[in-house]
């Protein structure tokens, strides 16, 4: 018999939850070459920066995901590489609980936006087909990139290169 540790029963739960319910009622998914529904629309709770003129990336992320853990620390270095003036994060958790929104966020200190989806009404209009879901938007708002999870050995990779292109189509 195989014995799953406490501590990571609610992080398996959650994750096949939402698992099954991103392939009911997140089919669609967001489409590379779409814009995404402006984030002021949603109540959103958390500040949203200046995104006009910058690359953007929009994480989907829950403190339940076991690689948003990992994600984190790549969108810091992300930020840093290309600059805040060229590249904005913003990542919004589905979280329902603000308590482990604010636990998570203590644990994954982050220098980038992070605002919570509680009504999950941003998500329902993205339609993110999975946990984490990383977009990368050109600086028009066009989705360039849709990125479903997060590998430690080719995710930051395939972020980077994305960026790379979108600021050098966009120098030229």
């Amino acid at each position: 018999m195989v014995r799953i540790p406490p501590a990571l029963v609610m992080p398996i739960v959650g994750t096949f939850a939402w698992l099954l319910v991103g392939s009911s009622l997140f089919a669609g998914g967001p489409k590379v070459g779409e814009a995404l529904p402006a984030m002021e629309r949603f109540d959103l709770e958390g500040k949203i920066p200046a995104l006009k003129g910058k690359v953007v990336i929009v994480d989907f992320w829950a403190s339940w995901c076991a690689p948003c853990r990992q994600s984190f620390p790549a969108f810091e270095r992300l930020v840093q590489h290309f600059g805040s003036d060229k590249l904005v994060v913003v990542a919004v958790s589905v979280d329902e609980s603000a308590a482990d929104f604010k636990r998570y966020l203590a644990a994954h200190p982050a220098s980038f936006a992070t605002v919570r989806d509680a009504k999950h009404a941003f998500a329902a209009a993205v339609e993110p087909p999975g946990m984490p879901t990383t977009l990368v938007l050109d600086r028009k708002g066009i989705v360039r990139l849709v990125h479903v999870g997060f590998h430690a050995d080719s995710s930051e990779t395939a972020l980077q290169t994305a960026i790379s292109k979108i600021l050098d189509d966009s120098a030229h």
